[in-house]
């Protein structure tokens, strides 16, 4: 009986261990099973991170006919115009490109190095001497672009136009330079005809050569008649043409055209001045001209004007804005280049035009309030300011002030004759 009981133990004993060894070996194939999924997993990773390196790498943009994209980078042919030979490419992407260089037939033509910015539709000139069909790329940063076109007309010549500077203004000088520079990117340097278009009025421009061979460059010269245009103010944008061999190229140049407004007044006053009686005449006159110019909308962007006006202390050289640009009337006409030109004696054309651009009065127009000789300064004598500072307003051929015509351009715009205080008469208003 103990013989069985101990070989029943021992049989016991082996199942024990048997099982325990399974269970071992259970737990082993999982912790395999972990690490190979484990290592799977770090093996996407790794194959997707080193595709992201390969695909936005920046060692290697073209290699014969693969192209390495940028992410977010996009060019897609939009249309070709076969009559100005202009592939037209838009970038779709989400990056500027540049850099571009285009090929044709796979032989580099030229390199542009302005920049396309994302939706912008760009036309690159396609160069070719023979008719048909030819094969255009355009590579830029990463990405390129490619078609089939149709030349129907062989160009004999390329070039680019350009302008240094692109930009002018009148503030300083009433002519704008530049140089127009052209660049032979194909064929023959052949004459390039040279023209401008989209002139405001009374600006004028010119050549110096009027064409050049291409790859010269001439002098460009823009005028504003009287020193600004005729009037117009604001920034304008001129076309600068280049023709050589029936191919057109076009640059811009911005021209700024600035002014200062004057006008007499629409309303008129006594020869107290003062805004409610307080305060000098020459404030109060400032103030009126202010609030005319204001109720007709003049002096937006903050402008300011004051009136043409002196007393025994201060005259109107000594108060106003010596400007640099000329003083134009609300239709555009000039009546002096500049400063200088107010204080010489005469005027271009008469201050007649009041705010809202109504001419007034008759052969001499309205008669305005000055006190001022034709050089800015007090006329001299207090009698000639409404007492010493536009307070007066009493009926006394002793109390008087110095008048101007605004309808003449000789001295009398200014110092045309005296008036009783109680005369009610008009002021120029001058903008700073």
């Amino acid at each position: 009986m103990m013989q069985r009981a101990c070989g029943f133990e021992n049989f016991k004993y082996r199942i024990i261990n048997i099982l325990n060894m399974r269970k071992a070996v259970s737990e082993l194939v999982v912790i395999v099973m972990f690490l190979m999924i484990a290592v799977a997993l770090i093996g996407l990773v790794f194959i997707f991170i080193s595709g992201f390196q390969e695909q936005t790498k920046t060692e290697t943009q073209q290699t014969g006919e693969t192209s390495f994209m940028k992410a977010g980078s996009c060019l897609e042919v939009i249309s070709f115009d076969d009559k100005a030979n202009n592939l037209y490419v838009k970038n779709c992407g989400r990056q500027p490109i540049s850099n571009i260089t285009v090929l044709v037939d796979k032989k580099p033509i030229y390199v542009d190095d302005a920049a396309i910015n994302p939706n912008e539709i760009k036309a690159f000139a396609v160069y070719s001497d023979n008719k048909g069909a030819h094969e255009v790329k355009i590579i830029g940063d990463y990405v390129n672009a490619m078609a089939v076109v149709d030349v129907k007309t062989p160009a004999t010549i390329g070039f680019t136009l350009s302008l240094y500077p692109a930009s002018g203004s009148n503030e300083v000088l009433s002519i704008a330079n530049a140089a127009v520079n052209t660049e032979l990117i194909y064929g023959e340097a052949k004459q390039v005809q040279l023209s401008c278009s989209k002139l405001p009025l009374g600006v004028t421009c010119s050549f110096s050569p009027s064409s050049v061979a291409a790859g010269e460059s001439s002098a460009l010269a823009i005028s504003a008649a009287n020193g600004n245009g005729n009037g117009v103010n604001g920034t304008f944008v001129i076309n600068i043409g280049g023709a050589a061999d029936g191919l057109i190229k076009n640059a811009s140049f911005s021209l700024l055209l600035k002014n200062k407004t004057v006008f007499v007044s629409s309303a008129t006053y006594t020869g107290d001045l003062r805004e409610g009686g307080a305060g000098s005449g020459l404030d109060g006159a400032n103030a009126k001209c202010n609030n005319l110019a204001s109720a007709a909308g003049l002096t937006a962007g903050g402008r300011v004007f004051k009136a043409w006006l002196s007393n025994s202390t201060d005259s109107a050289a000594d108060r106003l804005t010596h400007s640099s640009v000329p003083y134009v009337r609300i239709d555009g006409v000039v009546v002096a280049d500049d400063w200088a030109d107010v204080v010489d004696g005469g005027l271009a054309n008469p201050i007649n035009v009041d705010e809202y651009g109504i001419p007034k009065g008759g052969e001499y127009g309205a008669f305005v309030w000055t006190g001022t000789n034709t050089a800015g300064y007090y006329s001299g004598e207090d009698k000639y300011a409404c007492t010493t500072d536009w307070t007066c307003s009493i009926y006394d051929s002793s109390q008087t002030g110095m008048i101007g015509y605004s309808g003449v351009i000789s001295s009398s715009w200014t110092s045309g004759s005296n008036s009783r205080c109680s005369s009610n008469r008009a002021l120029y208003c001058f903008e700073q």
